[in-house]
């Protein structure tokens, strides 16, 4: 294809390249945005898309030549910055990489540019120092971005994670902390609600963490919430441990059996009624623990040896205070929830010691009602 170049200026030329690029051979669209740079070696956008063309063609020295150029022509812009990061660090070369990333952030520093200029390059040299094994590193470049922009939710949400990562709960905590005193909680992302949450716990501000449990408590108290992450199922433990030491059984017991109705979390459930058994027996409300058992554990989860173990427990307290009618319906049900020839085996020795001949009978019949085979009305 043959274009008359010569009363074109040099955005008139890169307009055609957009245009027509896609459909031009590699050779021919660098020909274009070279006569884009003969017409205005001061136009930016020809080296941007010169170096895309570099890169795809594998050609490395010259799409760092051309971003070089294009970083001496603007150094207030982050795109030269990045990918001269990127391409230096698909080259192993990390320590450059960031270096680049940090010289981006210093120019933008001297001309107090806004923060979307160099939080991306914040971000991405953060992550290449954690993947570069210099944890340090990272950590004073999240310190100097903290300070810059501590007012900033876009800066923080774009960097939580990395902080996460290193496990910086001090500054998670101060950053959210001060943004607290700025805007109000509703005006908080969920994210960075539990993000907020987590870190008082690890931080042991327990006067922030039960402000958040009031502004949270809807979401945790509703066994029905629909957008339950690893991070809330992880929230409602932190707070029932806090309520545990306030001595507030009520709140903490409310939490787990939220907990426990929530099915997707096999593990976190059988967790919550360990924890509901130690709530239960030191009030000496066993009955209720029985109950929590027939209704949300027995025929819904499968119990491994520990959960197994510390049912029987129960359940041999559960004998001696003469609960047995109970108890026939509750074998049942464990019987039900372990398939292991140990489990069964230690559970039908249990049976033997207890019921008779007749009671066994009803047992296995209740067995078929918790794997939902035959239904038992009582």
């Amino acid at each position: 294809m043959e274009f008359n170049l010569e009363k074109l200026s040099a955005r008139d030329i890169v307009d055609l390249y957009i245009k027509e690029g896609n459909r031009l051979p590699p050779s021919q669209a660098i020909y274009l945005l070279k006569r884009a740079i003969e017409k205005d070696p001061y136009y930016e956008e020809p080296y941007i898309h010169l170096s895309r063309i570099y890169r795809k063609l594998n050609d490395m020295n010259k799409a760092i030549e051309t971003l070089n150029i294009l970083k001496m022509l603007n150094p207030y812009r982050s795109y030269p910055y990045i990918n001269l990061a990127k391409i230096l660090a698909d080259q192993g070369e990390i320590e450059k990489a960031v270096s680049i990333l940090k010289e981006g952030i210093k120019k933008f520093e001297e001309v107090n540019l806004p923060m979307e200029f160099s939080i991306d390059l914040y971000n991405l040299a953060i992550r290449y120092s954690i993947y570069n094994w210099k944890d340090e590193e990272a950590e004073e470049l999240i310190k100097e971005a903290f300070v810059k922009y501590k007012d900033s939710f876009e800066a923080f949400k774009r960097l939580y994670k990395s902080i996460e990562e290193l496990e910086l709960y001090d500054i998670i905590y101060n950053w959210l902390f001060y943004l607290s005193q700025i805007y109000f909680l509703k005006d908080f992302p969920l994210e960075i609600l539990e993000s907020f949450a987590n870190a008082s716990f690890e931080t042991e501000n327990e006067k922030m963490a039960l402000k958040l449990y009031e502004y949270l408590k809807e979401f945790l108290e509703n066994s029905l919430k629909k957008f339950e992450t690893d991070i809330t199922m992880k929230l409602r433990f932190d707070y029932t441990h806090l309520f545990l030491d306030m001595g507030n059984y009520g709140t903490a017991e409310k939490l787990m059996k939220a907990a426990l109705d929530l099915n997707a979390f096999g593990d976190y459930a059988l967790s919550a009624l360990e924890i509901l058994k130690d709530i239960y027996l030191k009030q000496g409300k066993i009955v209720k623990f029985l109950n929590i058992l027939e209704k949300k554990v027995l025929g819904k989860y499968t119990l491994n040896m520990h959960y197994l173990e510390l049912i029987l427990d129960v359940l041999d307290e559960a004998y001696k205070l003469g609960y047995k009618d109970k108890l026939i319906k509750l074998f049942g049900g464990l019987l039900a929830s372990t398939f292991s020839y140990e489990s069964r085996k230690l559970i039908e020795n249990k049976i033997k010691k207890y019921f008779s001949k007749k009671e066994r009978s009803l047992i296995d019949l209740y067995k078929l009602h918790y794997e939902g085979i035959i239904r038992i009305d009582d």
